[in-house]
């Protein structure tokens, strides 16, 4: 797998939703479904009963991590 880089938003977001590196790799190694939008991927993980959703850009040599965050309510429903 590529070396992920964090942004300093997706840093922030590591520690304020409580997810832990170790998820975001597996988000992205191992999603459940990845949407693409243009240049950046979305990569979707359940994760016991929520959904979390990991916005990456993948370079040549590594993988930027933009934000990550749980879904829930309608974006979850129309995901799963």
């Amino acid at each position: 797998m590529k070396r992920l880089v964090f942004t300093v938003h997706a840093q922030e977001r590591l520690g304020g939703r409580k997810v832990g590196e170790d998820l975001v790799v597996s988000a992205i190694s191992r999603p459940d479904f990845v949407v693409v939008r243009g240049d950046e991927s979305e990569a979707y993980k359940r994760v016991a009963e929520k959904l979390l959703k990991v916005v990456y850009v993948e370079k040549e040599s590594f993988i930027r991590i933009i934000t990550l965050y749980w879904v829930n309510g309608d974006e979850a429903k129309d995901k799963v």
